[in-house]
């Protein structure tokens, strides 16, 4: 997902735009200040002052990663050489520090986007996409169901920014909502309907540590009642015991599952299921303090 390709061709012109044919060639041009034609109604010395304030910046991001991006894609990006011979000199391979910076010269705008066989205007937005799961318990096969209607994501991985690409828009999403969804995509990529089972044995683990992230990040459009599918699993209450033995205070601290409680400094095993990322963030926090 994060090492989708992504390349950009350009077009030049006023009322006319024609296809930039090579970019290295323009490139030249540039740094020459050559006089160059394009058709029989564009001919002009390539100077950066001729161009508007985006395209001379634009041009800016063109040199940088024709001269540096390609080394740093090669590297990175094993599609890389593919799709190079493939579009030849006309298209330019984005590295991540040239997404990002692409993005924020194009943010809030629309570009065209060619993908197979579909073309379509995407817009460039700085929000997290409006995707929602559903949880449901299914009695039959005694496990939760997650599901969504997702359409089919594509992701793009910059050097500071993560973007999702997402019914017509490309997402600059937030760094805790991509490590949310980011794996989500992966397990969906391939499941059928949409849905994907979560055993009995796997709930436990996902209502501690993925259902919290998702419910953070306002991923869910529905609540399943853990107690139906794992009739061990309880939500951890943190207790503390105070006491003074000669003039200094004392704390005890319990990590407590229902009827049975556990000390954190001891290696239990209990019979229920323990949320062991909350209790290790009580006790790592605690051993700061002290």
């Amino acid at each position: 997902m994060i090492n989708t390709p992504f390349f950009l061709t350009f077009t030049i012109g006023r009322s006319r735009q024609y296809i930039l044919k090579s970019i290295g060639d323009f490139i030249r041009d540039i740094k020459n200040e050559n006089t160059i034609a394009y058709g029989k109604n564009l001919e002009f010395k390539h100077k950066l002052s001729l161009f508007d304030g985006r395209s001379a910046r634009l041009i800016a991001l063109i040199a940088d990663e024709y001269e540096y991006g390609g080394i740093s894609a090669a590297r990175t990006n094993r599609n890389y050489f593919y799709y190079s011979n493939a579009l030849a000199n006309k298209a330019l391979f984005l590295s991540k520090r040239g997404l990002d910076v692409f993005f924020d010269l194009y943010q809030d705008q629309e570009i065209r986007m060619e993908a197979a066989d579909m073309a379509q205007s995407v817009s460039l937005i700085a929000a997290n996409p409006d995707i929602r799961f559903k949880i449901d318990f299914s009695k039959e096969n005694q496990c939760l169901a997650l599901s969504t209607s997702m359409a089919q994501l594509i992701g793009l991985g910059g050097e500071k920014h993560q973007y999702i690409l997402h019914r017509g828009i490309l997402h600059r999403t937030t760094e805790g909502y991509y490590k949310t969804l980011g794996p989500m995509i992966g397990a969906f990529s391939g499941a059928a309907k949409n849905a994907v089972l979560i055993s009995k044995e796997d709930a436990t683990r996902f209502m501690t540590f993925l259902y919290p992230r998702l419910k953070e990040h306002n991923l869910l459009d529905g609540d399943a009642d853990i107690y139906d599918i794992d009739a061990d699993y309880c939500p951890l209450v943190k207790k503390l015991y105070f006491d003074v033995s000669k003039g200094d205070v004392l704390c005890k601290v319990l990590f407590c599952y229902g009827e049975q409680a556990i000390n954190p400094l001891k290696d239990e095993s209990p019979k229920k299921s323990r949320n062991i990322l909350a209790e290790y963030k009580l006790v790592r926090g605690r051993n700061q303090d002290c």
